[in-house]
Order: C-alpha cells, then sequence, then structure tokens
C-alpha cells in the first residue's frame, strides 16, 4: 500500500483527484486480478471509526505467491464506498489491507479484529468460502485548538492548518479550519498513530509563524487533544476624524500608515459612521497616518495637522502597541459653484444627506449623464439638453457599520417603467428634485439546537416575496449561533440550516416559522431601517410538526383513514401505521375498519416515519369511543279518544338485543323520556293528547357502545 498517503491527501483536497487516482488504481491490479471462475468466494468488511460511523476507503488484497512461499503480490484493490468493502476471490491465501479517508491510516487484518499496522503484521486468511471480517475500526481522536494573542485574549477568523511535518504547513498541508468567535477549531477523525503540526496564519494584524520553531505537535493516542497557539499581535492605531473646527464626524475617510518611505503598513481603514478608525498589522517602525476622502469633499491630512507628506510628522511605533487617539481634523476642499445647472437635488435617507449616491439621467432608455452626491446629498448635472428624463439613485457604498440604502428612481418608484419623468430645460435647473431612499431593514437572532445551545455553524438565508433576489448571512464572530441579514424593506421567507462540529453531524433545515416546506412557511416583514427577531431551534431528529390525525365515523365496521401528520422532513419519507386500543395493536394500514370487539373503546393511531438513515415516532390523539351504529324504526296509532299508542324498533347491527332508553318527541316537545327498550323494541301509550294530527319522533339514546339515533317521524291522528 504505498500509494496510501498519496491517495489520501487527494481525498481531502480535490475529491476529483482521488476518483482519477482510484481509477488508475483499479486498473493497474484489475490487469493482474483472474476472471470469475469456479471457486469464487465472497469477502466482506465494514470500516468504521472508533465513534461508530462508517468511513470510506479503498481495501488492497495480496495473494501468496507460489514460489517462494513466503511472499505476497498484489492481487487487487477496490473502493469501499461508505466504508462497505465487497471483493470476490478465488481460493487461496490472502493478506488484506484497509485505507480510512477519513483518518488518513491503513489497517491490516488480523485475527480478532485487532489492526495490523502494515503486511508483515497481517494475518493470512486461507479462503475455501464465503468469508466476514466484520468491523474494521480505526481508532480517532478530537484535536482542538485554541489561538489567542500574547495577551491571552482569543483571536477569531485565523486559518489553523495541520500537516504530517512542519515543513508542509506553508504548502502542502493537510486540512485547515477558522477559528470560531472563541477562537477555536476542531478537527475530527484525526489518527491516532500519526503526530500533527499546527500553525495559525493571517495577516489582518497578527503576524503568521512560518518559522517551524513556532509549530505545535499534538503527538498521538487517543486521547482527545487540546492545543493552545500563540499569535503575536502586532501594533495597532486607532483615533476619530472630525471636521476641523467641529465635532461633526467624517465617515468614509481612508487612513494609511506610511513609513518614511511612503510605503504603507498595516491594514487599510475607512471610518465609520461615528468618524472612528483602526488600522492593525503594524511591525515595530516609524511612521505617520494620512487621511484622505475618497470622495473629494476635504482635503488630505497627515499627522499632525499637516497638509503634505513632505512636512508630515513622524513617530515611533513599539512592538505590539496599541495607540490610540490618533485623530484627523479636516478642512473641507474649496469648489466653484457649479454654472447652467440643468438639473438639481438632493438625496437623503434616515435623516440625513446622503454622500457618494450615483445619480443618472436617463432619455429614451440611454444614460444621459451621472452624478456622484458629495456628503452634503447634493447632485447637480451641467450637461443635458433640453428633454424629458427618467432619473435613477443609487448607493454606491457608505460607511461599514451602517445599513445600505436600496435603488429607485425618481419619485420612489422601483422599476424605470413605474418612474415619474423629469422635463429638463437647458441651463434652467427649474424645481429642485429631491428623494429620500429607503433604509434596509434587518432579519436577525440566534440559530438554537433543541437544547437551546447556539448552533456553531448555522447557515441562514432569505427570498423576498417573487423569490427572485436572496440574501444571506451569518455573524458567529459577534456570538455562536448568531445571525443577520440585511435586506431592502419587503417581506421574505426565511430558511436556517447548520452543521453540529461537536458530532459531526447536520441539523434538519426549516423555513420560517418550523415549516419544512417553502410553500408552507410564514413571511417577515421588514419595514424600512426596521429590525425583526427571529430565533429558531433546529432539529437533528425526525419529527413531528404536527401529530398523525385519524378522519372516519368511529362506528364498528366503517373505515377509520389515518394521516402521517406534519414531520419536519417531508420529501422521500417512509410511514408504517399501527392501530392500538389500549396496548393492544389491532392494525397495521393506513386505513382500519373498527370490529365488534373495539365496541366501547377509543383508538389510537402511531405513526413510524423514516427518511434515510433517521426515524421518529408520533402518536395521534384518539378517537370518539368506537360504537355500534344504531337504527330506529316508530309506528303509532289512535285507539282511542285522546290516547296515542307508539311502537318502536331499534336495530344494532351485531348486537341482537340492544337495550337502552328512549325519548319521545312531540314535533320539538318532551313528551316523555326514560323509556326502556328491552330486546329493542318499546311500546309507548301517551294520554291526554289533543285531537288532531300530530307528529312524533322517538330519539334512542344509546349505551356504552351502541350510538345515538333518531327514527322516522310518524303522523298520527289523534281522536
Amino acid at each position: 500500500m504505498g500509494t496510501t498517503k498519496k491517495v489520501a491527501r487527494l481525498r481531502r483536497l480535490t475529491p476529483v483527484g482521488v476518483i482519477t487516482a482510484m481509477l488508475a488504481v483499479l486498473l493497474s491490479f484489475g490487469a493482474q486480478a483472474p476472471a470469475h471462475a469456479a471457486g469464487m468466494h465472497t469477502v466482506t468488511a465494514q470500516l468504521r471509526l472508533s465513534t461508530g460511523a462508517a468511513t470510506e476507503g479503498y481495501y488492497e488484497v495480496l495473494q501468496k505467491d507460489a514460489a517462494p512461499a513466503t511472499t505476497y503480490s498484489p492481487y487487487t484493490e477496490g473502493y469501499a464506498p461508505g466504508g462497505v468493502v465487497d471483493v470476490d476471490l478465488p481460493d487461496g491465501v490472502y493478506k488484506i489491507g484497509f485505507y480510512s479517508f477519513d483518518v488518513g491510516d491503513e489497517m491490516w487484518f488480523v485475527t480478532g479484529g485487532a489492526a495490523g499496522t502494515d503486511e508483515s503484521t497481517a494475518t493470512p486468511i486461507a479462503l475455501t468460502a464465503n468469508r466476514d471480517l466484520g468491523a474494521i475500526t480505526f481508532a480517532v481522536r478530537t484535536i482542538t485548538a485554541v489561538v489567542h494573542d500574547q495577551l491571552g485574549h482569543p483571536v477569531s477568523g485565523v486559518s489553523v492548518r495541520f500537516a504530517d511535518n512542519p515543513g508542509d504547513l506553508e504548502n502542502n498541508w493537510w486540512d485547515e479550519r477558522t477559528t470560531d468567535s472563541q477562537g477555536r477549531v476542531v478537527f475530527r477523525n484525526q489518527s491516532t498513530t500519526s503526530a500533527r503540526y499546527f500553525q495559525a496564519f493571517d495577516d489582518q494584524g497578527y503576524r503568521a509563524a512560518y518559522d517551524p520553531s513556532d509549530v505545535m505537535q499534538d503527538g498521538v493516542g487517543t486521547t482527545p487533544v487540546a492545543l493552545n497557539l500563540t499569535m503575536q499581535k502586532l501594533a495597532t492605531v486607532t483615533g476619530h476624524v472630525v471636521k476641523a473646527g467641529s465635532n461633526t464626524p467624517l465617515s468614509m475617510i481612508q487612513v494609511r500608515v506610511l513609513d518614511e518611505t511612503g510605503k504603507r503598513f498595516g491594514t487599510v481603514a475607512t471610518t465609520l459612521s461615528d468618524g472612528s478608525y483602526t488600522v492593525t498589522g503594524l511591525p515595530a517602525g516609524r511612521y505617520t497616518v494620512e487621511f484622505s476622502d475618497p470622495l473629494g469633499d476635504y482635503d488630505t491630512q497627515y499627522w499632525l495637522g499637516q497638509t503634505s507628506f513632505d512636512t508630515a510628522n513622524f513617530g515611533n511605533v513599539a512592538a505590539y502597541a496599541q495607540l490610540p487617539n490618533i485623530n484627523g481634523f479636516l478642512s473641507p476642499t474649496a469648489k466653484p459653484t457649479p454654472t447652467g445647472v440643468d438639473l438639481a437635488g438632493l438625496v437623503s435617507g434616515r435623516g440625513k444627506p446622503l454622500e457618494n449616491v450615483l445619480v443618472t439621467a436617463y432619455r429614451n432608455g440611454v444614460a444621459k449623464g451621472s452624478q456622484v452626491t458629495g456628503r452634503d446629498g447634493s447632485y447637480s448635472f451641467t450637461d443635458l439638453t433640453s428633454g424629458t428624463y427618467k432619473v435613477s439613485y443609487d448607493r454606491l457604498s457608505g460607511p461599514a457599520d451602517e445599513l445600505p440604502f436600496t435603488s429607485q428612481w425618481y419619485l420612489g418608484s422601483h422599476s424605470s417603467g413605474a418612474a415619474t419623468p423629469i422635463t429638463v430645460t437647458e441651463d434652467a435647473s427649474g424645481p429642485t428634485r429631491n428623494v429620500t431612499l429607503d433604509s434596509y431593514g434587518v432579519i436577525t437572532g440566534s440559530v438554537l439546537d433543541a437544547a437551546n445551545n447556539p448552533v456553531a455553524y448555522p447557515e441562514v438565508f432569505a427570498l423576498d416575496s417573487d423569490e427572485s433576489d436572496g440574501y444571506g448571512g451569518y455573524d458567529g464572530s459577534s456570538s455562536p449561533g448568531a445571525y443577520r441579514l440585511e435586506v431592502p424593506p419587503g417581506s421574505y421567507h426565511v430558511h436556517y440550516d447548520g452543521w453540529d462540529d461537536a458530532d459531526f453531524t447536520e441539523f434538519i433545515p426549516e423555513w420560517w416559522d418550523n415549516s419544512p416546506t417553502l410553500q408552507d412557511a410564514d413571511a417577515i416583514t421588514v419595514a424600512p431601517n426596521g429590525t425583526v427577531t427571529a430565533n429558531v431551534h433546529l432539529s437533528k431528529n425526525l419529527e413531528t410538526l404536527s401529530a398523525p390525525t385519524i378522519t372516519g365515523t368511529g362506528k364498528v365496521g366503517s373505515p377509520l383513514t389515518g394521516s402521517p401528520g406534519k414531520w419536519n422532513l417531508t420529501v422521500d419519507n417512509d410511514y408504517q401505521y399501527a392501530w392500538f386500543r389500549g396496548a393492544t395493536q389491532v392494525g397495521s394500514s393506513s386505513t382500519y375498519t373498527p370490529t365488534a370487539a373495539d365496541a366501547g373503546s377509543k383508538l389510537t393511531l402511531r405513526v413510524t416515519a423514516w427518511h434515510g438513515s433517521l426515524t421518529g415516532t408520533a402518536f395521534s390523539a384518539p378517537t370518539v369511543a368506537i360504537k355500534f351504529g344504531s337504527a330506529g324504526t316508530l309506528t303509532g296509532r289512535s285507539p282511542k279518544a285522546h290516547v296515542v299508542k307508539l311502537y318502536v324498533g331499534v336495530s344494532v347491527s351485531g348486537v341482537p338485543n340492544p337495550g337502552g332508553t328512549l325519548t319521545i318527541m312531540r314535533g320539538s316537545k318532551v313528551v316523555k323520556t326514560g323509556v326502556a327498550v328491552v330486546n329493542g323494541q318499546a311500546a309507548v301509550k301517551l294520554t291526554k293528547q289533543k285531537s288532531g294530527k300530530r307528529s312524533y319522533t322517538a330519539v334512542y339514546g344509546g349505551t356504552s357502545k351502541v350510538d345515538p339515533s333518531t327514527s322516522n317521524t310518524v303522523t298520527v291522528k289523534v281522536k
């Protein structure tokens, strides 16, 4: 198995490369394997991790040579999809090795299931019949690495790589993961027999340690490993930029740190809406700070208050220093007042002027001119000819901490077809065309598991009402499980998914609110500059969202129909039904017809659902008590004045001599109650009945096992 390391690495880095390599291996070994003939036997095995999960890999079969009888030669090799090994071999003596892509280790079969480390330790298999080698278990361990700076603070968003030797970490490594908000990464299914070397890499303010002496080695063994990786934080410069002579903060000012040759060091910062900035990643040196306005409204300035690089002040920055209050005070750039204005206006949003808005004037669908608003939100065109125009407004960008604004047309339309035309007279600006752009809103919340713990790696996206645009977001840096979607005002369907790094499993996805499908999802409506909080709980189990139901009359001999209910996975489910009378199962299909034995009892339906390897069970609410159906017949006569005799028959299929009581009605009036039914019959004598035609009905009250019923109505001419 000399190619195992190569194939394993291809598996981890480029799955297509694995397939290509495996095909090449299979073709090369396949040429040595004879065609099937009499005496062929099947050898099976299951490749597993010590966690119990199956692991994909491949197997290699060596056949004992005829001469010399002490050596073995390659016979065949194959891929083990889902960890399943299934190979046909003729009579002979073999040694069989296995490889796990997850672990990156090989094992050879040894009697009793022990792990052989190489061909020499493998147990020969004398094959004369089918043979199941059972589970081939690869021991694995979990390696957790926590990255912190020299002050002990966790560092999020940096890459941690591991390889078999420290020289591989920069260009030839096995795996790479990014630290979470707690500075943590978890590597699972790692080999227990090979040492791993780890290193953190980052270029956003932290020194990347390429020196092998800074590499952390984790050792070997099955015990879970916890590593602490330290990255030296470089110097940081922070401050605010305001308008000179006032405390008005200036956003979107670009801040760069330069050495005495003009070379930039560290990150390039852009001020936020409060004028603040942070430049990270500075090694020890001598620097100045440049403040420049990409919008051209303010003059460039250098620390301290200098207008050119040649006169800038420089200061020494120590290693890992934190330098606050390096502030800029910028003066407005002098600009001539435009003349010959054809069209002008102001763009605002959230109660303030909006800078950096691209304003474009179209005539007959052709762009005839564009302007970008300054920090006062104003725009003006001086090169339009007379005619009718439609004007669009698009915010190019804003401060990083500010919600975006929607693009729109004059006046408030979101399409050119619905835009309000503007008549332009050359060199006559006419009325000011002001617009207010709608702010985006926010859908935010936390994605939690069933135990109310945050899901470390949630995936959240929103579809707008016509399902034409999607918006995704995950804000795990601020809080595990947190998400934040910035969306234009409107209605959205939001989808949630996630991954549990603790046990390497996926959560079952859902739509808001607790729906398995988009069609049944509830919409979330977001107002301009509004925030909607939507917290969700994801499950890894197959569960019902609504319980199974039973429909039918609940009578003996009348079929009942069961519905599986609504599950958190709905596509490609299989269902099994079981009907119960108490603890006794009485049926096993989606329908059930109650029998006489069910009379007087309530029935429940148990539904067991399967979706791939997932399974779940749910019960319906109980039915009403099952009863026999009944039917009543009524005849009557008036033998003498003011006397009526009624004769009632009650029939119940399956009950030969029903009992119970009757209520006699004359029209809507009760005239006699508690009439006993004996052997399905009753005779009733009514006196003091008024002469004339009178209508009577018998109402049968039923019993614990028999349903009530109402007889026919009989009309008696009372003498």
